[in-house]
């Protein structure tokens, strides 16, 4: 028997109904999250666990336990467009400075400087400086230190904060932390364009671009000791590489080689070092390029140079922002959107079972 038509109108109005609240409720990480290429284009520095450190970070950071030490987003650095705070930690926070871009912190700040942007901090805080333009939101006590800023009691009454608080909620440091694992194994499966060549102390690098303007330097398994044992690295990449890859693998790794002819700078922008199975990492000399080693315990004594991407950080060396201009989309995996289908199915599934009973 066919529905009347008022009926229809009435169940098509409950449809609509339920298929806006479908996509009202969509968790807020969904329009959040960012895609491999954008993290690494937007962060200079993404640890998942704990960073301690003694020196600066030029641009983004993001660290998904504690952070100790260290300064970030340094004057003078254009961070760029991005939903994120100049630094992000979802734990806690001790004797951090903050140039530029403000704070998000998920825990307690202690003993630290924001000296420009808006903050939140979703702890207590205690002998902490909020100075320069931007506001400050403390949801704990405030205990010493110089509060230089309008002070709000509600996040609401800082669009900025509101949108950055998301950011940094919307997405968990595990799910990134798989997302770039999954991009590290993604890379390791692309055939070698290159070559190595060794003479005397010094090992050349050769890039070679595909068809598609990316080279694939191979060094897993045996050719991984090309980088430990060796002093010094030559490069010769080809005017048209827009990306290049190094694949390495390696439980524990340390080099110590130079990267000659002001390479590191030269490499900043568009190489990215995949550390596949990497647990740990030792660099003792300036580096250049970005380093995904998802798995990896990195402790560098000297500069690098590009972003880095690592489990758990302790840094002697400056980590220098030079912009990522290469190119993982296509290589890299779309990231997951919520599985907020069953919502709607859920919404018609009733609608069928208020039909049945009317």
């Amino acid at each position: 028997m066919p529905i009347p038509y008022k009926r229809l109108s009435r169940q098509a109005t409950r449809l609509a109904g339920l298929c806006l609240f479908s996509v009202t409720a969509l968790p807020v990480w969904a329009s959040s999250a960012l895609s491999s290429q954008q993290l690494l284009e937007q962060f200079n520095l993404m640890v998942f666990g704990n960073t301690t450190s003694y020196q600066e970070v030029a641009g983004r950071a993001y660290v998904g336990g504690s952070a100790s030490g260290g300064t970030y987003a340094a004057w003078g650095q254009t961070l760029g467009s991005s939903s994120y705070a100049g630094l992000t930690v979802q734990g806690s926070a001790s004797g951090v400075s903050v140039q530029n871009g403000g704070a998000v912190v998920g825990g307690a700040i202690s003993n630290s400087t924001i000296n420009n942007g808006s903050s939140a901090i979703l702890g207590s805080s205690s002998n902490t400086s909020y100075n320069g333009s931007g506001t400050t939101y403390v949801a704990g006590s405030v205990a010493g230190g110089n509060l230089n800023q309008p002070l709000i009691s509600d996040l609401s009454q800082s669009s900025l904060l509101s949108a950055e608080v998301q950011a940094a909620q919307g997405t968990s440091t595990s799910d990134y932390q798989s997302q770039l694992v999954d991009l590290s194994q993604q890379l390791s499966t692309l055939s070698a364009t290159g070559s190595t060549s060794v003479s005397g102390n010094k090992v050349t690098f050769t890039a070679t671009a595909g068809s598609d303007g990316v080279a694939v330097i191979d060094l897993t398994g045996s050719a991984s000791s090309l980088l430990t044992s060796y002093g010094e690295f030559q490069f010769d990449v080809a005017s048209d590489v827009s990306t290049l890859i190094f694949n390495v693998t390696g439980d524990s790794l340390s080099l110590y080689a130079n990267f000659l002819a002001g390479s590191a700078q030269q490499l900043a922008t568009n190489t990215i070092w995949n550390f596949i199975d990497t647990s740990s990492l030792t660099l003792s000399s300036q580096f250049g390029g970005t380093i995904l080693a998802p798995y990896a315990n990195l402790t560098n004594s000297n500069e690098i140079w590009g972003g880095v991407f690592v489990n758990n950080l302790t840094q002697y060396g400056a980590i220098r922002d030079a912009g990522f201009t290469g190119s993982v989309t296509g290589i890299a995996s779309a990231v997951p959107e919520p599985a907020y289908g069953w919502l709607l199915g859920l919404g018609m599934l009733g609608l069928w079972w208020r039909q049945r009973r009317a």
